[in-house]
């Protein structure tokens, strides 16, 4: 169970170019936050995913979203990941 001011690692990993750069919306309201994976330059390599750490100040249920550079933030897009209080 994640708690407020737990660290939470997010990883993120963009296929087919070889040139990642992606953004995380953590659905708390903060701004997005820009990584930069290796866009699978080495096909597969466990260190290619981008990573960072979130820290959520309630206990609230949040839709996390992790988009490339290619895509536009919409409504209705598909979440990467439901962090749960």
């Amino acid at each position: 169970m994640i708690k407020p001011g737990d660290n939470v690692t997010f990883l993120v990993r963009t296929f087919r170019t070889i040139e990642g750069k992606e953004a995380w919306d953590f659905g708390d309201g903060i701004p997005k936050e820009e990584v930069r994976s290796d866009g699978n330059a080495v096909m597969l390599a466990k260190d290619g995913y981008a990573h960072t750490v979130h820290r959520y100040e309630k206990p609230e249920h949040y839709l996390v979203l992790g988009r490339t550079h290619q895509w536009t933030w919409r409504d209705g897009d598909h979440p990467a990941a439901r962090p749960h209080r």
